[in-house]
């Protein structure tokens, strides 16, 4: 028996002191080491997990790195893009508010001028926003002038008439593209035949009508309640900024102008206080 045991022996220094011994079974020792190592792991695996000390002593894990450092170059990607897509929003705002001639602050027109030069929104290929009428890519082919649209404009306050809702289909066509805000394409695209016409979905008031270099030939026309429609890649223009429209009147002619256009289509937006809305959900025919 005695093979299996451990013996300790205590020798005090002193020569009045007395000796002690102790007997420990060879299983225990090598148990009590067991549990002592076990037990250092454990505390050591505490700390660097669940404490800051943890950052001074990294765990490498190729292919943890590899997966979360794809998810946040994913994140990161996205949050660009939301920005991006937001900026641009914010600019096409200002844009319809600048036209209706509502009063824009100064912090706004900061925003508007440094965005001019901003290439990520340039680069936004889905979403064009129209030129200011005294800009270098404005061309007024229709002599429309700063002038006439600030006049119509004015007049605005003086639009009582209710909006009819549904809206009238402006041209015969058949859908090519629908609304897509992810894409920021805020309007639908309708293909038709070269020269056909275009009429004003509700009645309104011509707000802008003009040339514009990614658009071609524009029109918006505002109606009460905040709501605007725009008319792009027009080939004719048959109405000036202030002229009042009635619903399904003869305003456009279907064409391809403009830098966007890729065929003879209308493209067709719908605005409520400086949101852009499906217009086919304002269509009384279904598409």
């Amino acid at each position: 028996m005695e093979k299996n045991r451990f013996t300790v022996i205590l020798v005090p220094e002193s020569e009045s002191g007395k000796t002690r011994t102790f007997s420990i079974a060879k299983w225990a020792a090598a148990g009590v080491l067991l549990l002592t190592f076990l037990a250092i792991i454990a505390f050591s695996f505490g700390v660097i997990v669940f404490t800051p000390a943890g950052r001074l002593f990294p765990i490498s894990n190729p292919a943890l790195e590899k997966q979360y450092g794809k998810q946040i170059i994913e994140i990161q990607e996205q949050v660009q893009s939301l920005l991006q897509q937001m900026t641009a929003l914010r600019w096409y705002n200002l844009q319809l508010r600048k036209a209706l001639g509502e009063d824009i602050s100064a912090r706004d027109s900061m925003f508007a001028e440094a965005s001019q030069g901003d290439t990520s929104i340039a680069n936004l290929e889905p979403i064009k926003l129209w030129e200011n009428m005294d800009t270098d890519r404005m061309q007024p082919p229709m002599e429309t002038t700063k002038r006439e649209t600030e006049s119509g404009v004015h007049q605005l306050p003086f639009l009582k008439q209710e909006v009819k809702l549904p809206l009238t289909m402006p041209t015969d066509g058949y859908l090519t593209r629908g609304f897509d805000a992810q894409q920021f394409h805020l309007g639908i695209d309708l293909a038709g035949k070269p020269n056909s016409s275009i009429v004003a979905a509700a009645d309104g008031r011509v707000i802008f009508s003009g040339w514009t270099y990614d658009d071609g030939f524009m029109m918006m026309i505002a109606h009460s309640q905040g709501y605007v429609t725009v008319y792009k890649h027009n080939q004719v223009l048959l109405k000036t900024v202030g002229t009042n429209v009635k619903r399904g009147e003869l305003i456009a002619l279907l064409g391809n102008t403009g830098k966007t256009s890729s065929g003879p289509h209308l493209h067709f937006e719908v605005w409520n206080n400086g949101i852009a809305y499906n217009p086919q959900d304002f269509l009384l025919t279904t598409l």
